[in-house]
Formats: structure tokens, C-alpha cells, sequence
């Protein structure tokens, strides 16, 4: 298992390369660069996971919805964890940012996509119209159902229930990173 240090300064090497490439290269060598760079930070991601299925992962970026729907370009392509109202049916599988939007669909919602590692979709539905953390990846581009999202959470790795008081979790799981 590699250390901290050692992560770091693959990333800061990684980080060397690339400017390089654009300096000497030009951007069509750099491309392989960068594209080593996201594999790499997939695997990452990869090894933050628990054991079990729907586990929470150490490198999830904790990001709110407003910050979301805000900024969505900050955080496309990145791994983040979100909490909001969850919605799990047909032309309707979005995270809301509360339930006044969950009653009234009224644009702050951003659609989600289970992916493999979560729980199974009909197990995730008894918890339509409650709070849920979600964690998987964002890709501002991709606006769900008819265009009419905000974004859109993939490859969702956590979709559980989250009540008032279960952030000790998410502060233990972020004191190991």
C-alpha cells in the first residue's frame, strides 16, 4: 500500500509531465498525458471503496447540491458525495435539493444513475421522498430526462439514507484520507 507522500508525488509528477508536453509537444502528445493522468485517478477512486457493496469512499469530494448547480463545471468528471431528497422512478430518477423541490419539481434537481457498485435500483426506491447521500461521478453535460436536469450523477457507488447526526460517518471516513 502505497503512502500519502507517495500519491502526492506521483500526482505533482503527473502534473509536470503535462505542462511539459504543452510547452515542447504540443496538446496531441499531451492527450495521452492527460488521459494516463484520469486512469490513474480512477484507480484512485477505485481503492477508496470498503468491502461491501453501496460502501462509502474515503475520496469523494463533499460537495452540496446549490454548489452543483452553481458551479457545475467545477466539479464535472470529478467523484463527489451530495445529500438531497431522492426520487427512484420511471423518467424521474433525480436528487432534489429539498423537499419543497421533491414536491414541486421546481429545477433544482440533478439526475441520477446507479451504477454497479450501489445498491440495487429497486432496494434504492424505498427511499423515494427521503434525504439520501449519494456518491458518483458528475457530468454537467448530460441534463437526464428530457434535458430537464441540472446535471447528472453516474456510476453511483452510494445511495443510502441520510439522517441529521449520521455525518460522524463522513467525518470518520474523511479523517483516514
Amino acid at each position: 500500500m502505497k503512502t500519502e507522500s507517495e500519491k502526492i508525488k506521483k500526482t505533482v509528477i503527473a502534473a509536470v509531465i503535462i505542462t511539459l508536453c504543452l510547452l515542447i509537444t504540443g496538446a496531441s502528445v499531451c492527450f495521452t498525458a492527460v488521459s494516463i493522468s484520469k486512469y490513474r485517478e480512477k484507480a484512485r477512486i477505485e481503492s477508496g471503496y470498503g468491502d461491501e457493496i453501496n460502501s462509502a469512499n474515503r475520496y469523494a469530494e463533499d460537495v452540496t447540491m446549490i454548489q452543483l448547480i452553481a458551479a457545475p463545471e467545477k466539479y464535472d468528471g470529478k467523484f463527489v458525495r451530495v445529500k438531497g431528497v431522492g426520487n427512484l422512478d420511471f423518467e424521474d430518477n433525480c436528487l432534489s435539493l429539498d423537499m419543497e423541490d421533491y414536491k414541486r419539481s421546481l429545477g433544482n434537481e440533478i439526475w441520477l444513475k446507479l451504477g454497479k457498485r450501489a445498491i440495487p435500483y429497486k432496494e434504492a426506491q424505498k427511499y423515494n421522498g427521503q434525504y439520501v447521500i449519494v456518491e458518483g461521478f458528475f457530468d454537467k453535460n448530460e441534463k437526464g430526462h428530457f434535458g430537464a436536469f441540472q446535471g447528472t450523477i453516474k456510476d453511483i457507488s452510494r445511495y443510502e439514507p441520510w439522517t441529521l447526526g449520521s455525518d460522524e460517518f463522513e467525518k470518520q471516513v474523511r479523517d483516514e484520507k
